[in-house]
């Protein structure tokens, strides 16, 4: 990891203080930028320097998969002959160790987990970045939705991320992981209505031509999916969804938090 050694950017002096969730990513502290996450690229198959994968990626890296990220501080060295990236930092927690039955109890919460990924994905697709590895571990839920785990370029492709989404929004609706021939939500949970089950159907029959469709059919259905008990309806608006902002608009990608609403259902 970063031994906290001289250089040449700004993050001189950076302070390790432990791993975070997940085990890739490391807790830090700078003297005058405050809290940051490091992740790092030290395996086996780790480049041996930043330049080794597109700007984009390193942004993507920044902005787009790591845990509650305000803004990319800087990219590293490593002590391996590695490096790693310095990002800003608010807390989350990963959704498998979240408690997961909320998602159950306020389908229309769900719903807006699904957009805030697809959301992502597309900033991701539009660069040509796949993630490949979407699951419940990788998925951070704090001030923001994020993800985290990018796979190895090349390994996956765009349709296998927007099927993984609906295997997730399945798994948290039903209680049970998501195969070829699983019954349907409705089947399992009744009072949801019939709408997830319109989207999963054409998102398995490669109905949508990427993230954006995915994401602007969920959103149509998201609405009808039913609120639990007494809490207030859910807003579906620009505030609950991760949005990228490119460099040639005055900075690198960002997310937008989500909803106050979304936050205290979730939280």
């Amino acid at each position: 990891m970063y031994d906290g050694g001289p250089s040449s950017t700004p993050l001189a002096g950076l302070e390790v203080l432990g791993p975070l969730d997940p085990p890739d990513t490391l807790a830090a502290r700078h003297p005058t930028l405050g809290p940051c996450v490091i992740q790092r690229f030290d395996g086996p198959d780790a480049p041996t320097a930043a330049e080794q994968r597109s700007l984009p990626l390193v942004r993507a890296h920044g902005r787009g998969i790591l845990p509650g990220i305000k803004r990319t501080l800087g990219v590293m060295p490593t002590t391996s002959g590695g490096w790693c990236l310095v990002t800003s930092f608010l807390p989350g927690v990963s959704l498998d160790r979240a408690e997961r039955s909320r998602f159950r109890e306020a389908p229309r919460t769900l719903g807006e987990l699904g957009i805030a990924l697809l959301h992502i994905l597309e900033g991701l697709h539009r660069r040509r970045i796949v993630h490949g590895r979407i699951a419940a571990r990788h998925v951070i839920i704090g001030s923001t939705v994020g993800l985290v785990g990018l796979g190895e370029p090349g390994t996956a492709m765009p349709a296998d991320d927007l099927r993984a989404v609906g295997a997730l929004l399945y798994e948290l609706a039903t209680g049970e992981p998501h195969a070829p021939g699983a019954p349907s939500v409705f089947s399992q949970r009744p009072e949801l209505g019939r709408a997830l089950d319109e989207w999963l159907d054409e998102l398995n029959r490669g109905s949508f031509e990427d993230a954006a469709e995915a994401r602007a059919f969920l959103h149509a259905v998201t609405g009808s999916l039913p609120p639990a008990g007494e809490l207030p309806r859910a807003r579906i608006d620009s505030s609950t969804r991760p949005t990228f902002r490119s460099p040639s608009q005055g900075g690198s990608e960002s997310l937008t938090p989500p909803s106050s609403e979304m936050q205290a259902r979730i939280a």
